[in-house]
């Protein structure tokens, strides 16, 4: 059995731990990766210097106590308070070099904020789900599984 993978078309996305897993990916295999989709996790990965453009759409709750929106808390894994979310976008819209100020939109209780013209036709979005703790956000509130696959098959690699 053999399947062809279009190399222009591979992402990560992950929850949590998986999200954080995600970011590290992208930081670290950005020749391979269009896109990433951390759900409630950050950017720890310090220093994250990918050698191209990544796309990144991150989601996330307002309310997460495990990995909190603001920052703050303790990181298992390393024992040190977990950067914001705000931190990890601002670094991300850095690497792909983002020019112009984002759009907003507000769509319910969920806000929408997409960086755009950033290099090679990567883009940067964050949705933030107001009163929405550690969870996948349930449909009910966003389709999240339908917006990743949307924004993974309008990024791949140029």
């Amino acid at each position: 059995l053999s399947y062809t993978i279009d190399p222009k078309r591979i992402y990560a996305a992950g929850f949590s731990n998986g999200a954080l897993l995600s970011y590290r990916l992208g930081c670290k295999m950005a020749g391979t990766l269009a896109a990433i989709a951390p759900v409630a996790g950050i950017l720890s990965q310090n220093p994250c210097q990918p050698d191209q453009p990544v796309s990144v759409i991150h989601i996330h709750g307002d309310s997460d106590v495990s990995v909190p929106f603001g920052g703050g808390g303790i990181n298992p894994s390393n024992g040190l308070p977990f950067p914001s979310v705000s931190t990890g976008i601002i670094t991300w819209v850095r690497l792909d070099g983002c020019e112009n100020a984002p759009r907003k939109e507000q769509l319910g209780i969920v806000a929408h904020t997409k960086y755009e013209s950033c290099r090679n036709g990567s883009a940067v979005e964050l949705y933030v789900a107001k009163g929405i703790g550690h969870v996948w956000p349930p449909a009910s509130v966003m389709p999240a599984s339908q917006i990743i696959w949307d924004f993974f098959a309008a990024h791949p690699k140029p």
